[in-house]
């Protein structure tokens, strides 16, 4: 079975247990087509990153608060939801730096991105005028829209919060998911984690290519590059060639 076929399987598989486990009552993803589609390409990448990290001691953890942000987002928990992703953001930037230099690492998660790229940075040598190239690429196409992801997600919580009264009103507020059902704001979630978890995959990509490359052939490295975009194929032309 082809690479794009076996995703395709496991999406299946795995939109089915959704519509099982909530008995066919959340609706919003079956009624709308660029919704569904979404949580399909979310669900692509999430498969890619498994992948991507296979033979690695870092960055599973974050694979289950990304996981478990599908289901949360699926049962309309959206603040939750996002939650779960940040936290999941939060763990990759501690593994990322920690793969560099464990030393750096600090409970901010921009200075762990920023610190990250600059220990990369470091490592590569490609002569002057190059390297400020490799800093601006690492930052601007990188690092700064990966922050801005993780802050957006923030934006978006603290946005759609109210003021429940009364424990028993939380907790009703909580388990009420089928009535808050919002494509608009599934929309808007889901366009915002599947840009950042392409990030992601191609950061980890880029830092710790020869890890990935041992644990993986390089017919899925080129798959991965076709799916995941531009940036990968940009930086493998300017600074690997």
């Amino acid at each position: 079975m082809r690479y794009s076929e076996t995703i395709s399987r496991d999406f299946e598989d795995m939109y089915n247990l959704l519509i099982k486990k909530t008995e066919g009552k959340m609706s919003v993803f079956r009624e709308n087509v660029e919704l569904l589609r979404m949580l399909e390409l979310y669900h692509q990448k999430m498969f890619i990153l498994k992948d991507i990290i296979k033979g690695s001691l870092k960055y599973e953890d974050m694979i289950y608060d990304k996981i478990n942000f599908i289901w949360l987002l699926y049962i309309a928990d959206y603040s939750s939801a996002i939650s779960n992703y940040r936290n999941g953001l939060d763990k990759f930037a501690r593994d990322l730096i920690t793969s560099l230099d464990s030393s750096c690492m600090t409970d901010s998660f921009s200075n762990n991105i920023e610190k990250s790229l600059s220990l990369f940075r470091k490592s590569k040598d490609f002569g002057s005028k190059k390297n400020k190239e490799h800093k601006k690429f690492m930052n601007e196409k990188l690092g700064d829209l990966i922050k801005k992801h993780y802050y957006e997600l923030s934006d978006i919580i603290h946005g759609k919060k109210k003021i429940v009264f009364g424990v028993s009103s939380y907790l009703e507020d909580i388990l009420n998911h089928q009535k808050k059902q919002n494509v608009t704001l599934s929309l808007e979630i889901l366009k915002l984690v599947n840009n950042n978890i392409r990030l992601v995959c191609i950061l980890i990509l880029i830092v710790d290519k020869e890890r990935v490359l041992y644990h993986n052939n390089t017919l899925k490295y080129e798959k991965w590059k076709e799916i995941l975009g531009e940036e990968i194929v940009e930086y493998n032309l300017k600074f690997e060639n």
